[in-house]
């Protein structure tokens, strides 16, 4: 995925993340995306949150995307059902085993992208929470659903919503991953309260708060 075009792109979404679940809105926008990190700046319920959470949604029945809406892969258009296929929500894993057990049937059911320990190595996966349950592996939690989606030849990937406060303990994670997406022609994306933290990490930040049609 070398390019990814969002035209007039607008819609809304119940949006979940663990015990959160609020009503959000992404007005209209227009974006060429190549691969990296970005940042979408907007409020809980008006901003980027709907847009990512479009990509990943957990239940379809969540979010309502408008008529207008297109995507638009390498010169062909795709799919929203196409894109949610390439897509990784982080930080939401489906289950909690422990990586180690989620690795093993990835390996089982299908080729895993690179060898497990050069995955383990690029996105600094450590021994101690290899093989304990998900919900013990602390801030280790958004680098392991990364490293299963990267695995998995996933292309695009979802932080839910997130306040500066939330950010601050994510900012070695957001710029490991920013680079190793950026390298593998993959895609970051991350809806935040505002971009104070964020500038120097990722490709552009847009406001997505109010309609846009931005050059890309």
């Amino acid at each position: 995925m070398k390019e990814f075009i969002v035209k007039n792109f607008s819609g809304f979404a119940v949006c979940r993340f663990q015990e959160i679940v609020y009503p959000s809105q992404t007005p209209k926008f227009t974006y060429t995306f190549t691969p990296g990190a970005y940042a979408f700046s907007g409020q809980i319920d008006n901003g980027g949150w709907a847009f990512t959470y479009s990509l990943t949604a957990l239940y379809e029945k969540d979010v309502c995307v408008y008529g207008s809406s297109e995507f638009i892969i390498d010169d062909k258009f795709v799919s929203l059902d196409f894109l949610r296929s390439k897509s990784c929500y982080l930080g939401c894993p489906k289950t909690n085993q422990s990586a180690k057990k989620q690795f093993s049937k990835i390996e089982k059911n299908q080729k895993l992208k690179k060898p497990l320990e050069e995955i383990k190595q690029m996105f600094g996966l450590t021994d101690e929470r290899f093989d304990m349950p998900l919900d013990m592996t602390g801030n280790e939690l958004w680098r392991i659903t990364a490293a299963l989606g990267y695995a998995q030849d996933k292309k695009i990937f979802c932080y839910p919503w997130r306040t500066n406060n939330q950010l601050k303990a994510q900012l070695y994670t957001i710029q490991k991953m920013a680079n190793i997406f950026a390298n593998n022609n993959c895609y970051l994306f991350l809806p935040v309260e505002n971009d104070a933290l964020l500038k120097e990490y990722v490709n552009d930040v847009l406001d997505l708060s109010q309609p846009q049609i931005y050059g890309g």
